[in-house]
């Protein structure tokens, strides 16, 4: 599936971008964050870093949008549910659901 990543993460709160250190947030931002970090307690395996490093990767190399598997988006939610609160969660994941698009397609 083919996701947009450089789509700003709009806080629920105040409709305003959200902010990571004074820099506007976009999904390809949170995805990073999300994939890099290792919750308090967690061992990963090699095998398991290589992943993230992997996925990293390829998120950095992707411009505008990426292309994703199930299991890679699947994966992605997560971390970013180990990461984040739902200010972030919500709308991160709805743009890995692809909600955005079809709501805009309901809109017209």
């Amino acid at each position: 599936m083919k996701i947009p990543i450089k789509v700003p993460i709009i806080s629920i709160l105040d409709g305003q971008q959200i902010k990571f250190e004074e820099k506007l947030a976009t999904l390809k931002d949170v995805c990073m964050r999300a994939i890099l970090n290792i919750v308090e307690g967690t061992r990963l395996s090699g095998e398991d870093s290589f992943k993230r490093f992997q996925l990293a990767e390829k998120f950095s190399k992707s411009t505008g949008s990426i292309e994703l598997t199930v299991d890679e988006i699947v994966f992605v939610k997560k971390v970013i549910g180990e990461t984040f609160g739902p200010a972030v969660v919500g709308p991160s994941w709805q743009l890995l659901e692809g909600e955005s698009e079809k709501s805009k397609k309901d809109e017209k």
